[in-house]
């Protein structure tokens, strides 16, 4: 049983939606950004990213067969209904 209300969810999808966004920012500018003897793999932003659209799948995918939320409803949101 999904524990959960829809508000709950949605505020949860919204953050793990901006979180993947500032994530891959980062990881996007973070050559750039970093001293020159410290190598990107060490900070695990790669890693975090996953876990994040991990999250946030299982998440979207529990409201869903819970039928707390539609796929319909996260698009009207502005969330997406399936996270690559």
């Amino acid at each position: 049983m999904f524990v959960m209300d829809r508000t709950e969810v949605l505020e949860r999808l919204k953050f793990l939606h901006d979180q993947v966004h500032q994530t891959a920012e980062r990881i996007r500018h973070l050559p750039q950004s970093i001293p020159f003897h410290v190598h990107p793999q060490s900070l695990n932003y790669e890693e975090d990213l996953e876990h994040i659209k991990a999250e946030y799948r299982w998440l979207a995918g529990e409201a869903c067969r819970d039928q707390t939320l539609s796929p319909e409803e996260l698009v009207e949101e502005g969330l997406p209904a399936e996270l690559t």
